[in-house]
């Protein structure tokens, strides 16, 4: 399913893009790493579509690029709950990041390089960017532990939302190890795709 996998996921690069660009029209430079750092917690909602491609291919099921892209209705209710929570997450957190930028910049709207300057070259843009990174981490643990395996089994199982929270963390805490490394080479390749951006 690679052609499929591929544009499904081309969907989102493109979404990501318009996102970033809309920022920078708007000269909201501080609110562009915010926004990829919190696409983390989002992201999960935006998996049920491969989700729903693995479920098609195990049960034989015509696998269509429209059934990665409609995948939500097998669930819709669950699936609109699991992204309001999700999104509840990132409003928080972007809330946040705009406050600590307040707080550590208060006179000045910084363009991109000295945005990077202040943060990573003065004591204050470090404790900031520090900071920053511990409020997402928690943010990211919280969803990885509520939607690691939730969102399969809503579209797989149709299991009900709280089941299906529940299950997930007891998987993500009974499986440390191998959760600990799938969450490492979401980490990794998410920095990755952000440094090559």
């Amino acid at each position: 399913m690679r052609f499929i996998s591929i544009t499904y996921g081309l969907v989102f690069v493109v979404l990501g893009y318009a996102v970033t660009i809309g920022l920078y029209q708007f000269e909201l430079y501080h609110l562009i790493w915010p926004f990829a750092a919190g696409f983390i917690l989002i992201a999960p909602v935006f998996c049920v579509g491969t989700y729903e491609l693995s479920r098609r291919l195990m049960t034989g099921e015509p696998i269509t690029f429209m059934s990665a892209l409609m995948a939500w209705k097998r669930a819709p209710g669950l699936i609109f709950g699991c992204g309001l929570a999700m999104t509840f997450f990132l409003t928080i957190w972007i809330r946040t990041a705009a406050l600590l930028y307040v707080i550590n910049f208060p006179y000045e709207m910084l363009t991109i390089q000295r945005l990077i300057n202040q943060t990573f070259f003065t004591m204050d843009g470090l404790i900031f960017f520090t900071i920053g990174t511990l409020i997402v981490a928690f943010f990211a643990v919280t969803a990885f532990l509520l939607s690691a395996i939730s969102l399969p089994l809503m579209i797989g199982e149709k299991s009900d939302f709280l089941p299906a929270l529940l299950i997930s963390m007891f998987v993500v805490t009974r499986n440390r190890r191998a959760m600990l490394l799938w969450a490492i080479i979401i980490v990794c390749v998410t920095a990755l795709a952000w440094r090559q951006h």
